[in-house]
């Protein structure tokens, strides 16, 4: 897991170092020259930031791996959907049909629907959620 660490002094937090979310005003600092870890307003995050902070990335990964998969498991039909959906309506029936300048006109259509950057943002908080269960569970390995 990419835990996001700052340097004390930073102008501007960027992401929550427990969901990867907008970091805010709000930082987790143990002291000295040690980095800071920026958090979001969320109250897991701010609950679950010594415990992050202080995990091994063997730990960190587990979370980040589990939660992938969690998230991955409410968002792969619907993105699935669209990509199928803009190729038969693009009369595209068969995959052995598209040409490379197909190819590139439908990944552009794809790209900008609605649809599908919602489902992506279904997927980051999904991820975030996930993450945050993750680190709450104190399930084993932890």
């Amino acid at each position: 897991m990419t835990m996001v660490l700052g340097i004390k002094g930073d102008a501007e937090p960027y992401h929550c170092g427990v969901c990867s979310r907008q970091a805010s005003y709000l930082g987790y600092h143990t002291g000295g020259s040690t980095p800071i870890m920026w958090l979001c307003e969320d109250q897991a995050c701010v609950t679950f930031a010594k415990r992050i902070y202080s995990m091994s990335y063997t730990k960190l990964n587990y979370i980040e791996e589990r939660a992938i998969e969690l998230a991955s498991d409410q968002t792969i039909e619907p993105i699935l959907q669209t990509i199928l959906t803009h190729l038969w309506d693009n009369d595209h029936k068969s995959l052995d049909e598209i040409t490379g300048d197909h190819f590139l006109k439908l990944t552009d259509e794809i790209k900008q629907s609605k649809t599908l950057n919602k489902v992506f943002g279904t997927f980051l908080l999904s991820f975030s959620n996930a993450l945050k269960t993750e680190v709450g569970s104190l399930d084993p390995p932890f």
